[in-house]
């Protein structure tokens, strides 16, 4: 969640710090919920992202975004659906590989 809130915001969504060389930090964790709505009211990035952003860091784990919600969000959509059909040219001789992309493909 932390890294996708950066990946789409940038600098607006973190903060730059300096310890021996420039790096992108999230904001503390109670106020990365008032940073993705800020950026929804703003438009500042697709809308689908941003909310699983929102979802993937809640503070209630209960409630925290888990592989199916990330498998359905519209933003990671076509990622998806390329890593499906890819799990159907998976070789048989890659049998750990196999296991965990039909795990991951399970868990939609």
């Amino acid at each position: 969640g932390c890294c996708l809130l950066l990946m789409l915001l940038g600098e607006r969504g973190g903060r730059k710090v300096c310890v021996a060389r420039h790096v992108l930090l999230p904001p503390a964790a109670d106020q990365i919920r008032k940073v993705v709505l800020a950026a929804l009211d703003a438009g500042l990035s697709d809308p689908d992202a941003l909310r699983l952003t929102s979802a993937l860091t809640a503070a209630d784990e209960g409630t925290r975004a888990g592989a199916a919600e990330v498998r359905n969000n519209g933003y990671l959509q076509e990622a998806v659906d390329r890593a499906d059909e890819r799990l159907q040219h998976v070789s048989p001789k890659t049998p750990t590989s196999r296991a965990r992309l039909r795990s991951f493909a399970r868990s939609r």
